[in-house]
């Protein structure tokens, strides 16, 4: 789902995808490529009104960012 919202360039509903993803099963989340790589891209260039959600999700599932 969060690649979907990707595609649409919904950077809010990635986010909140990833963080529901974390709560349902952390361990998927954390070893998904793609959501690993959706997180640090939303750290990085991703709105800065979502960087420390970003930031604090890639903490959790043990990002180095």
């Amino acid at each position: 789902m969060a690649r979907a919202h990707l595609l649409q360039r919904d950077h809010q509903a990635v986010l909140g995808t990833l963080q529901l993803a974390h709560q349902a099963a952390p361990e998927t989340i954390r070893y998904n490529g793609y959501a690993r790589r959706m997180t640090l891209d939303l750290c990085e260039t991703g709105p800065a009104t979502l960087r420390p959600q970003a930031r604090e999700l890639a903490d959790h599932i043990g990002l180095m960012t």
